[in-house]
């Protein structure tokens, strides 16, 4: 006779190491005050496409300003 044999079926794949977006640095939280017109520019360039977001800008101010 041979016995039942339960396996039990994934839903989802599951977590898998090394899965997943890769990180592009530390996060950290920052407040940053500009002027009204000037957030305005920074929102149209996004709205345009020439940045994906906040960050993107400010990284890309960065790449061409020199790193600290």
């Amino acid at each position: 006779m041979k016995k039942a044999v339960e396996t039990k079926k994934m839903q989802h794949g599951g977590a898998r190491p090394g899965a997943g977006r890769k990180s592009e640095g530390d996060k950290k939280v920052v407040t940053i005050t500009l002027p009204t017109e000037d957030w305005a520019l920074i929102d149209a360039a996004i709205e345009q496409g020439a940045y994906k977001g906040y960050a993107d800008y400010f990284r890309q101010l960065q790449e061409r300003h020199g790193r600290p």
